[in-house]
């Protein structure tokens, strides 16, 4: 009795697994499976056969780099022995866009994308003595490569990375004289080809690594003012880059890399206290205590309290904020802050001071512009401070700017934490320096690149 119950078990076992093994990754629609689901082979307009990857379901078609994809025909279309498929012969499609095909057998399926490319020539990343890094612009096919002022241009490494497949007329790591500055360099790919210019900008910038530090895993991604902000200091800025607080949370960076951060931060942008900006807190903390060096404006200048960064001694944000909605207003006079006894400041050479009835005045936005009127300053005459040596000993930071409105030197709107072995932190929450627009109409504009160089070029020392 025990024998036969041990056969029957067996059988029902083995029937069992020839049923799983017919089964396809797909998906099936009852137990009575047929046959194989595969495409064998595709070709679309008679020349253009597809690269067929069963294990991924994808299909990859290739074709020359000015050719139109917008309307192709299905010339072959090869299937496993009794399947059909949802694509036909002599259908015509659409392949700006990838499309789908299903091979059925039975009530087996198998679903496939096909992908059709054009051939494609990118140099994807460039990189000059193995320091400098090239701001890439695809639509002039320029390469600008900041370098400092006292670079031999005579004896350049040039290295790069490229899209699969790509050669490229400059050997990669070779030595190029770029004593004439512009050099071209071409990428080929099969029938795509594409010259690059590579101009040379010698600066006084600091060549430093830098990095611009959003909420949005893309700068494109980002809201109108943070991007603008962001997108003028990968043009304009030396060796910087953009990363994101997922890519610190998640480990896929080393703020260590980069001698200084800048986190603009948007009222509209990040809403109050986002979970990223959260959950990051802690190693831009362990960045700032290895010495590195941060530039926090507007609603980032909230983070340096105690409980978030712990760069200030107390755990209380700026006690004077107002502003940062969406609606815009339109400036009935110039916007600015007070340097008076702090001219001297590193951070203020050579910007343009206005003398207002014995104050000294940086305007950064010109009556008529759009603002949101965002403004974070410290009420250094308030509870719990009750005076500027207050506030300093409370806080551990030393003023270097005051006044929005009015310009009372009790409102301190720019600020400096930080002493070694910690690193150096500087706070801007004065209500002109808003990038959305900045350079529309504003006679200001410039004030404020030359503020923003000035102390990304402090925190690179």
């Amino acid at each position: 009795m025990r024998t036969y119950i041990y056969k029957l078990y067996l059988l029902c076992l083995t029937l069992f697994l020839s049923v799983m093994s017919a089964c396809d990754n797909k998906g099936d629609s009852g137990l009575s499976l047929q046959g194989d689901t595969f495409i064998n082979k595709i070709v679309l307009d008679d020349q253009y056969e597809g690269v067929i990857d069963n294990v991924n379901a994808s299909i990859t078609v290739e074709v020359p780099y000015d050719y139109s994809i917008k309307s192709m025909t299905v010339s072959q279309l090869e299937l496993s022995e009794g399947a059909d498929a949802t694509i036909k012969v002599g259908d015509k499609l659409n392949f700006s866009f990838p499309q789908s095909i299903r091979v059925t057998n039975g009530d087996a399926f198998f679903d496939y994308v096909i992908n059709v490319k054009n051939h494609e020539a990118k140099i994807l990343s460039l990189t000059l003595n193995n320091i400098y890094n090239g701001i890439i612009d695809e639509e002039t096919a320029t390469i600008k490569v900041y370098v400092p002022t006292n670079t031999n241009l005579s004896n350049i490494v040039v290295a790069y990375e490229v899209s699969t497949g790509t050669t490229v007329s400059i050997e990669n790591n070779s030595v190029v004289d770029f004593s004439n500055n512009n050099v071209k360099i071409t990428a080929t790919y099969k029938t795509a080809v594409k010259e690059y210019t590579i101009q040379i900008e010698k600066t006084d910038v600091s060549v430093e690594p830098k990095a611009f530090v959003g909420i949005a895993n893309t700068v494109s991604e980002l809201n109108d003012e943070t991007r603008a902000a962001a997108e003028w200091m990968l043009r304009n800025i030396p060796n910087s880059k953009y990363i994101s607080l997922n890519e610190i949370k998640d480990g896929k960076v080393r703020l260590t890399d980069y001698k200084m951060i800048w986190c603009h931060w948007d009222w509209n942008g990040i809403g109050d206290w986002p979970s990223a900006a959260y959950d990051t807190k802690d190693k831009i903390r362990e960045y700032w205590n290895a010495g590195g060096n941060i530039f926090a404006s507007r609603e980032a200048m909230r983070y340096v309290k105690t409980d978030m960064w712990g760069v200030s001694s107390m755990n209380a944000e700026p006690n004077n904020m107002w502003g940062g909605e969406y609606a815009e207003t339109t400036l009935t006079e110039d916007l600015g802050f007070s340097i008076k006894t702090y001219e001297d400041q590193e951070i203020y050479n050579g910007i343009t001071v206005n003398d207002n009835g014995g104050d000294k005045i940086i305007y950064l936005r010109e009556i008529g512009c759009k603002t949101t009127g965002r403004a974070l300053q410290w009420g250094v005459d308030w509870e719990p401070y009750f005076s500027m040596d207050g506030w300093k000993q409370k806080t551990g930071a030393t003023p270097l700017a005051s006044g929005i409105g009015s310009y009372d030197v009790n409102r301190v709107c720019i600020a400096q934490y930080g002493s070694e072995p910690n690193g150096t932190v500087i706070t801007i929450g004065a209500s002109g320096y808003e990038w959305k627009d900045a350079n529309v109409d504003n006679a200001y504009f410039t004030n404020m690149e030359k503020l923003t160089m000035n102390i990304i070029n402090y925190l690179c020392k």
